[in-house]
């Protein structure tokens, strides 16, 4: 783009920072910086208001930079940053929309600049001491296109400033990146396929079952509810795309009716239920590419455009759906077919396949099914709840906006300047942003404490607000039921390590089904004839944290109530032990657990929580040494991984000690989950039920009444299985409870018992 301040001093490109990332992990791809011709598209310091060079800049150093560019003799370009790929290609989206992917020179666009030309005036102008014929410079726009000379393949990738940026959790791009202009360099690509055809066919496994790819368009809904408008398939030679009728149905049923043939997808959880609606179910195991990106790499995106990048030598086709349909959809089959290939041999490479195709992959289907079965919601206790909330909206929003002179509850820049002209300055959040949200709030209130009553009274009507809108006011099916996504949704567009990438926990989404108020899990009933039974881990990272360690004190605490105890040792409320305790649990330190309390509304100073901590560490101690261990072999490893076998890399140029803990412990307490989703689908359909929601560390079976009892001695037999995987014969226990009449209204199976 342009010389940093230590490129202008010392008069060379890539000095500083951002070099030395660079030149470390060119030479980990097998580049050095000899073999390297560098430009910048500007010989001075960018004057853009986004630090990127400004329009100006580029028109007067258009001409040296085409000059230099001449001089090249090389056949491969490597764009670091947007302004190098709208500089050398024209081409519009951004660096993210083409990082990674092999442009031609023939893709290149027609750029546009502005230069002085000399113009004659065509008439004379006495007053002005002008005449007819006299030169004038005039600044005009040209369109030129970029002069590549032997430039033969042009590979954009970000910039190691941006990497930085990002605290270096983009750098696995940067550096796939690097690898791929190695194997330019080295004439060995391998460039994806791109032949298809647009007549449906059904593609023929011959011999043992190979995979086959599917991907589906959607567009408005037709008579058989289903909004597929067009399919791709693809095997090992042939693809396809073609509309979605009763021909390309026919053929892909055929196609994915064999049980033993792997069907790849990225996103499952969005074709497969469309596919199965549409009468051509995928009857064959599935493998998910989206899931495998976020296996291998949990803090990069996970959308096609993002992994094929990243994972697959080939041209971008993302920007021709509406353009080229036919090509797009084709194009979409291919690279899912080619992305499974690559997947499977990095998960066996770090010992994940098993983990993918065994535990993830037969999950999944559950996951499916049960958003497509849904929890019935009961209307008139929505209707009821909702004018309760409305009437408390209307009354506290009518008292704020009296306290607070018409400012928007919703508005933090309306928020920031009601509270600065009541000489309150706005908390900064973890990220260093302002921020207006419930832990800030609570911040605040407690530095203002002549405030309190309307920070109080805003809190109470954002919450209320929130009820109307997370919980109450959920879309219900024509079936009378709430049917929510527990599979991730990863797209292009999701930030760094969302959701599902982190932990693998299940999530409950459209609606939000997590952190329900029991007022809100009322609404949800069983159908007629029907009961729940559900369970839930009991402390749960805990025991985990106990079983790894070997840690017998902390075992025996947990058998006894362990934030009791810890409340009791240490003479301090069970809720500042418990947080204070999960804190020490995740190497949280002192002034981290401070703000903590703080975002609860209590005050604990900051020599009172490093007690807190010291305190654990002695009561715990084969724990503490435990993480300890676990980390210092992580920081060595840039991973960690737990006893299931799932890694979770950490790229970040700062190892960051606390989020590598608590995904360790975390992402065991997701695992046990999946290993037990088919035993629990299984199970409750033995029964004539089914499995409704997995969220977190809780089960719900929806059964029939008669029976309960047996469903309960089921889920409490599958959740209390050992998982050696911890330690040999560890095992978490469980309450398992029933309910008649709502979710909300769960009543431990012996009380339960006991009223029967």
């Amino acid at each position: 783009m342009a010389p940093g301040r230590e490129e202008l001093v010392a008069d060379r490109p890539f000095v500083g920072a951002s070099g030395k990332l660079l030149w470390a992990l060119a030479k980990r791809a097998g580049i050095d910086r000899s073999d390297c011709y560098i430009l910048n598209t500007i010989g001075e310091w960018p004057d853009g208001s986004d630090g990127s060079p400004t329009p100006a800049q580029f028109d007067c150093w258009w001409d040296r930079f085409a000059d230099a560019l001449a001089e090249y003799r090389g056949t491969t370009a490597l764009l670091l940053g947007g302004s190098a790929l709208w500089r050398i290609t024209g081409l519009s989206g951004g660096i993210d929309a083409w990082r990674g992917y092999l442009i031609k020179p023939e893709e290149c666009q027609p750029l546009s600049r502005h230069k002085l030309v000399n113009i004659p005036y065509k008439t004379g102008n006495k007053a002005k001491g002008r005449k007819a014929g006299d030169p004038r410079w005039v600044r005009v726009a040209e369109t030129t296109q970029t002069a590549l000379g032997g430039i033969r393949l042009i590979l954009p990738t970000l910039h190691p400033a941006g990497v930085i940026r990002t605290g270096g959790a983009t750098m696995p791009l940067l550096a796939g990146d690097l690898e791929r202009v190695k194997r330019a360099l080295d004439n060995t690509l391998a460039p994806s396929r791109t032949a298809y055809g647009e007549r449906p066919l059904v593609l023929v496994s011959k011999d043992s079952p190979s995979p086959i790819s599917v991907d589906i368009e959607t567009g408005g809904a037709t008579a058989d509810f289903s909004d597929i408008v067009r399919i791709g398939m693809a095997d090992s030679v042939q693809c396809w795309s073609a509309p979605w009728n009763s021909h390309s149905r026919s053929c892909a049923r055929e196609t994915l009716a064999d049980p033993s043939r792997p069907v790849v997808i990225h996103n499952a959880g969005f074709d497969v239920p469309r596919l199965a609606a549409a009468g051509a179910p995928v009857c064959g195991p599935i493998r998910d590419t989206m899931f495998g990106a976020a296996l291998l790499q949990p803090d990069l995106k996970k959308g096609l455009n993002a992994a094929a990048s990243l994972y697959l030598d080939c041209h971008r086709w993302k920007h021709e759906a509406e353009s080229a349909p036919a090509k797009y959809n084709a194009l979409d089959a291919i690279r899912e077919y080619e992305l499974w290939q690559v997947e499977e041999q990095l998960l066996s490479e770090t010992g994940q396949l098993s983990l993918f195709t065994d535990v993830l992959m037969e999950g999944l289907p559950v996951l499916i099914d049960m958003g497509t079965r849904g929890i019935r919601l009961d209307t008139d206790r929505r209707s009821s709840w909702l004018r309760e909330l409305d009437h408390q909206a209307m009354v506290l929003g009518a008292k704020w906006y009296e306290a607070s002179g018409g400012c928007n509850p919703s508005s933090p820049p309306q928020l920031k300047k009601l509270f600065n002209r009541l000489g309150m300055d706005i908390p900064f959040n973890k990220y260093g942003a302002e921020s207006t949200d419930k832990m800030a709030m609570q911040q605040l209130k407690d530095l203002n404490p002549s405030h309190s009553g309307l920070i109080d009274l805003l809190l109470e009507y954002k919450g209320v607000l929130k009820d109307i809108a997370t919980y109450a006011k959920v879309e219900v099916g024509a079936d009378g039921a709430v049917h929510p996504n527990f599979t991730p949704a990863f797209k292009d567009e999701d930030g760094l390590g969302k959701g599902l990438a982190g932990t693998w926990r299940p999530t409950a989404k459209e609606p939000n089904l997590q952190n329900q108020p029991e007022i809100a899990r009322r609404m949800y009933v069983p159908r007629e004839g029907h009961c729940f039974v559900g369970g839930d881990y009991s402390q749960l990272e805990a025991r985990l944290l106990a079983g790894y360690s070997g840690d017998a004190a902390l075992m025996e605490a947990c058998d006894h109530g362990i934030h009791d105890i810890n409340a009791a040792k240490l003479g301090v409320t069970k809720t500042l032990a418990k947080n204070a305790f999960y804190g020490w649990s995740y190497l949280a330190g002192a002034r981290t657990l401070h703000f903590t309390f703080k975002g609860k509304g209590i005050h604990v100073p900051i020599r009172q929580c490093q007690d807190l901590l010291d305190s654990f560490d002695k009561a715990y101690s084969v724990a503490a040494g435990f993480r300890a261990a676990t980390i210092e072999l992580a920081r060595n490893k840039r991973y960690v991984e737990n006893g299931f076998g799932l890694r979770r890399y950490f790229p970040q140029l700062s190892f960051p000690a606390p989020a590598a803990m608590a995904t360790h412990i975390q992402s065991s307490g997701a695992m046990m989950m999946w290993h037990t989703l088919k035993q629990h689908q299984s199970a409750a359909r033995s029964f004539g039920g089914d499995i409704l929601l997995m969220v977190h560390d809780d089960v719900l079976w929806e059964v029939p009444i008669e029976a309960e009892a047996a469903a309960v001695a089921a889920l409490t037999e599958i959740m209390t299985q050992p998982f050696n995987q911890v330690a040999p014969g560890f095992r978490c226990p469980i309450t398992p409870k029933t309910s008649h009449s709502s979710w909300g209204e769960l009543k431990p199976w012996n009380q339960t018992k006991s009223q029967l």
